[in-house]
Order: C-alpha cells, then sequence, then structure tokens
C-alpha cells in the first residue's frame, strides 16, 4: 500500500501537533501497540535533515498517534522546500511507510518572548 498524503503547517515558534489514526485498505484500524516510529522534515531539493519529529502512540489498539515538535525546535525551521515522511516499524521488524506530505513553514507576527 503507497503511503497516503497529507501535507502540513508548521508555525516558526510555535508547539506543532498532529494527530493521525492508522487504518488498512479495507478502513479499519490498525494496530500499532509494538510499532516504532520515526518521522523526519527533509529538504526535497537535496534530502538533508531538517528537523526530526517526536513520535508518540495515543491509543495503539486504535491505531491512534501522534507527531509533535516543541517551539523552541520550530523557531529555526527555515521557509524553503521542505518534506516529510512516517516511517513503522512493526513487532515483525517489517519496515512500512504510511504518510508523505509538504511541509508550510509560515512566520508569526507577535513574538512568544516574555510569555
Amino acid at each position: 500500500m503507497a503511503a497516503g498524503v497529507f501535507n502540513i503547517t508548521i508555525e516558526q515558534g510555535i508547539y506543532f501537533e498532529t494527530n493521525f489514526n492508522l487504518k488498512d485498505a479495507a478502513g479499519s484500524a490498525i494496530n500499532i501497540t509494538s510499532y516504532d516510529f520515526k518521522s523526519e522534515i527533509r529538504n526535497k531539493n537535496d534530502n538533508s535533515l531538517v528537523k526530526t519529529f517526536t513520535c508518540a502512540i495515543v491509543n495503539g489498539s486504535e491505531g491512534a498517534m501522534k507527531i509533535t515538535m516543541a517551539g523552541s525546535d520550530t523557531a529555526d525551521i527555515p521557509q524553503r522546500n521542505l518534506v516529510y515522511d512516517l516511517i513503522a516499524k512493526d513487532s515483525t521488524d517489517k519496515y512500512r511507510r504510511y504518510l508523505e506530505g509538504k511541509v508550510n513553514v509560515v512566520d508569526t507576527i507577535t513574538s512568544t518572548a516574555g510569555l
């Protein structure tokens, strides 16, 4: 099964979180309880690593997980041609690529200094 496409927008300096419910081709939840996940932002032009997301399982039996990034990490993400994907390793050491997409980075207007 090909990776699903889900584009994301990250605001510089702001905490980022998005949740996913992973499903199989029939639309049933994938039990991800024993899975390990990795998700990275890379430069589309030269494939250089920009940032790595923190991945967490929210409800494994329902296929619910999330990726997050601290505001201190989003602050210095450049506004350029970026992409990400979400890779998982299951309990039988099979690797699967569940999601991919473009990363849109926008600047914030208000400074978070002093909050």
